[in-house]
């Protein structure tokens, strides 16, 4: 996959973001040179910090996530599946979007609502590849949107920010950064290897959330929702 046109394909999805095994050793370490530009974003919405995916922002009831549902992709309500997490008790309304950047295929958008706010604390996106054009797919998308946060340093604490660092459960943190009040980006690689009926399977998980450390979840569960 061409890393430039794909790096453009990423700054157009990024412009719309609402904040006005195969080892996972194989995300490359170093930035790449060229930096994307999102055009439409000022410096007042760099400094806005992270709000939300696209039009549903932060603290929306299920209603106004609905909406902003169907203006950002479309969907109507029978398109939107609801269901709750078995273990958290919060309420998830999910999608699945088209090459939500031109390209990568299906990638299913997960709203999470809080247990009890009602209101939206979350947001994930995963990508799931099989086969090794999958896997490359999906890597090399982890390295463009990895190196394009890291080019967006004005919209997190620097002390905050994290690349490349495995986990005790054989998964990848890409990029994790925080911002002024603590809400997070986080990007996850994980492999699930190849079983009798399955070949192994590479997921890439993109997440806005809104409090980590205090979810408003039961169990205390942090920032893991979906």
């Amino acid at each position: 996959m061409n890393a430039t046109w794909l790096r453009r394909q990423f700054a157009c999805l990024f412009v719309m973001v609402c904040a006005v095994a195969t080892a996972p050793g194989a995300v490359s370490q170093t930035p790449g040179a060229t930096t994307p530009t999102t055009g439409q974003t000022s410096a007042s919405d760099v400094h806005s910090g992270i709000e939300g995916f696209r039009s549903a922002r932060f603290g929306m009831k299920e209603a106004q996530v609905r909406a902003a549902i169907r203006t950002d992709f479309g969907l109507a309500d029978a398109a939107v599946k609801a269901s709750q997490h078995p273990v958290e008790r919060t309420r998830v309304l999910e999608i699945v979007a088209r090459d939500l950047i031109e390209g990568t295929g299906d990638g299913q958008i997960a709203y999470v609502l809080g247990q009890r706010s009602k209101a939206l604390i979350q947001v994930n996106i995963l990508w799931n590849a099989v086969g090794p054009a999958g896997a490359d797919m999906v890597t090399g998308l982890a390295n463009v949107l990895r190196n394009y946060f890291l080019t967006d340093d004005l919209r997190f604490k620097k002390e905050t920010i994290a690349r490349n660092i495995p986990t005790s459960d054989g998964r990848l943190v890409v990029f994790r950064g925080a911002d002024d009040k603590q809400r997070v980006i986080e990007l996850i690689l994980a492999v699930a290897g190849p079983t009798s009926s399955r070949p192994a399977v590479r997921q890439l998980r993109l997440s806005y959330i809104l409090s980590p450390d205090k979810p408003d979840a039961h169990s205390g569960a942090k920032g893991k929702s979906r």
